[in-house]
């Protein structure tokens, strides 16, 4: 589960610009909005939407799940009264493996998303002291049970 893993510095060069577009994403609300609380209220609503996003995907990508196996299992029931060729059977679970590579791709920049997120409420919380971010925590919290839903998907079309 969740993102392959990277050569050391490859790794950092990802956080590196995760942090750096944390920053770019703060610096526009703060320019956008002139108080703290305007632009806490403005990141938790980007996050909120984000969430709203990823749950829609994972609806999506459950019915293709439904889908998917509903046509494996025909294709096997076909096979096995000599109906399906070779072929058809590999061109199916090819379909299965591409629809989990998309939602594998999805669940990997959610989750850059939502480090990024996280790294812009660090940043904020660091600089104002006396703001509370659990708000933004917890939608932060729905957001990785999101992904954490996204990534089993993927996981469950692997095994068709």
């Amino acid at each position: 589960m969740g993102r392959h893993a990277e050569p050391p510095a490859a790794e950092a060069a990802i956080g590196g610009s995760l942090g750096a577009l944390a920053g770019m994403y703060l610096a526009e609300k703060q320019k956008r909005y002139v108080n703290a609380e305007d632009q806490l209220n403005a990141m938790i609503a980007d996050v909120r939407t984000y969430n709203e996003n990823a749950q829609a995907l994972i609806a999506g990508a459950q019915t293709v799940l439904a889908e998917g196996r509903r046509r494996l299992q025909a294709m096997e029931a076909r096979a096995r009264q000599g109906q399906a060729t070779g072929e058809e059977r590999v061109k199916e679970r090819a379909r299965v493996l591409a629809n989990r590579k998309v939602v594998d791709n999805a669940a990997t920049g959610a989750r850059d998303q939502r480090e990024m997120f996280a790294a812009a409420r660090r940043t904020f919380a660091e600089s104002k002291p006396g703001t509370s971010t659990r708000i933004l925590e917890l939608e932060l919290q729905a957001y990785r049970r999101n992904i954490d839903q996204l990534d089993a998907v993927a996981q469950a079309m692997a095994r068709g």
